[in-house]
C-alpha cells in the first residue's frame, strides 16, 4: 500500500476542506460573492474545481454570477430589502454553502465532496446566516435602518476578506472567521461570556 506524504495530505486534503469551510462562511454573508469569486478564479485557472462542478467555471456562469452579485450587493444596502433577502437566503444560502465547499475537494470522489458539502458547507454557511440576519434584523430596528448601509458594506468588506483568505491563505483565513463567529455569537448571547 502506497502512503501518503504529510505535504501531500495537506494539499490534497486539509486545505481544500479550508478553503470550502471558509467559502461556506462567506456564504453566509453574501450568497452569490463566493461563487462568482470561484467561477473567476476557476476561469483564470487560477482555481482548480471539483470535476462535478465544472460548469461553475465557465465564463456564462461568471458573467450571471457577477451580475447577481451587484444586485445583491445593491438591494442589500436599504433597509427592510435586506431583511427581505435575509428571509429568502434562509433557504438559498446553505445550498450555495453546499457547493462552495464542494467546490475545492478534487482529491475526493465526487459524491464524496458533495455529501461534504451538504453537511459541513450548508450547515457553516446556513449558521453564520442566521447569526447575521438576526443582528442586522436587531439593528435596523434599533437604529431605524440607518445601521443597513454601513452593516452591509462591513459585510462586503468582510466576505471579500473571507474568499481572498479561502483562496490564498487557507490556515489564516481560519482564525479569522473564528474570530468573527466568537464575535457574532457574543453578541447573540452576551451572558455566555
Amino acid at each position: 500500500m502506497e502512503s501518503i506524504a504529510p505535504m501531500d495530505v495537506l494539499d490534497m486534503y486539509i486545505l481544500p476542506i479550508l478553503a470550502g469551510i471558509l467559502l461556506a462562511a462567506a456564504t453566509g454573508f453574501r450568497v452569490f460573492l463566493p461563487l462568482a469569486a470561484l467561477s473567476w478564479a476557476a476561469n483564470l485557472n487560477y482555481f482548480e474545481l471539483q470535476p462535478s462542478l465544472g460548469w461553475l467555471g465557465t465564463k456564462t456562469a461568471a458573467g450571471i454570477l457577477t451580475a447577481a452579485v451587484v444586485i445583491e450587493i445593491l438591494a442589500d444596502k436599504f433597509p427592510a430589502v435586506d431583511n427581505f433577502l435575509d428571509s429568502i437566503n434562509t433557504f438559498v444560502k446553505p445550498i450555495a454553502g453546499a457547493l462552495v465547499m464542494a467546490a475545492p475537494l478534487i482529491s475526493l470522489d465526487p459524491a464524496y465532496a458533495i455529501v461534504i458539502g451538504i453537511a459541513a458547507g450548508s450547515t457553516v454557511a446556513g449558521g453564520i446566516h442566521l447569526l447575521k440576519a438576526k443582528a442586522r434584523l436587531a439593528a435596523n430596528l434599533l437604529t431605524f435602518g440607518l445601521a443597513a448601509p454601513v452593516l452591509s458594506v462591513a459585510e462586503d468588506a468582510f466576505t471579500l476578506l473571507v474568499i481572498a483568505a479561502a483562496i490564498f491563505v487557507p490556515l489564516v483565513g481560519l482564525v479569522l472567521v473564528g474570530v468573527i463567529f466568537f464575535f457574532l455569537i457574543r453578541k447573540q448571547a452576551p451572558e455566555l461570556t
